[in-house]
């Protein structure tokens, strides 16, 4: 016999025998169809839902992001005054052109209770220790940050000043109250001299 010839009996044999076991038709039935598109839509919603909670996330970040860079502004242009200078007031102007008053004198927005962080339960008051920052993004995004600060001389000191300022941004309205899942930023520090 020839190299790679194989007999015609033998040939039909061996498809029989790899045939046993098999059906007629090959192929996938429906239900089988039906289960493995199931269970493609059930992992590709986990993986939607993923990225809905990552771009949750990421926007949550952005907007912290933001009131700690407002409060640390707050905090560095009130640091740049002798603790010693109670009566001065710095300006501060916001990418809306809102001039805002930030006062040294020792007094702020209230605390909480038994802390030294800032109490936004409190209505909103803009005597020279708050502001309504207003920060611009792409065109027509623009962003409202609610800041309050609190001055006290610690101990009677007259030369030394703790400072905190809290910051968070806003919801869409005047009325609104602050987007519930940021919780507010505060920033302590202890200016001297």
């Amino acid at each position: 016999m020839r190299k790679g010839f194989m007999d015609p009996m033998t040939r039909v044999a061996r498809q029989r025998r790899a045939r046993r076991g098999k059906s007629q038709e090959d192929g996938l039935t429906f239900i089988e169809l039906l289960m493995a598109m199931t269970l493609l839509t059930i992992g590709l919603s986990a993986v939607l839902g993923l990225i809905t909670m990552a771009m949750g996330t990421n926007n949550r970040n952005k907007k912290d992001t933001t009131a700690v860079l407002l409060a640390q502004n707050v905090v560095e242009l009130l640091a740049n005054v002798p603790a010693s200078v109670d009566n001065r007031t710095i300006q501060l102007v916001d990418c809306a052109g809102n001039t805002w008053n930030i006062s040294t004198t020792p007094g702020g927005a209230p605390l909480v209770s038994g802390t030294t962080n800032i109490d936004f339960t409190n209505a909103y008051t803009t005597d020279g220790y708050s502001m309504r920052y207003v920060t611009c993004g792409p065109p027509g995004q623009m962003a409202v940050y609610d800041v309050r600060w609190n001055l006290d001389h610690p101990g009677g000191n007259a030369f030394l000043k703790r400072v905190t300022v809290g910051a968070r941004q806003m919801g869409g309205t005047e009325k609104s109250s602050a987007i519930l899942f940021a919780m507010p930023v505060q920033i302590k520090t202890v200016i001297g001299i």
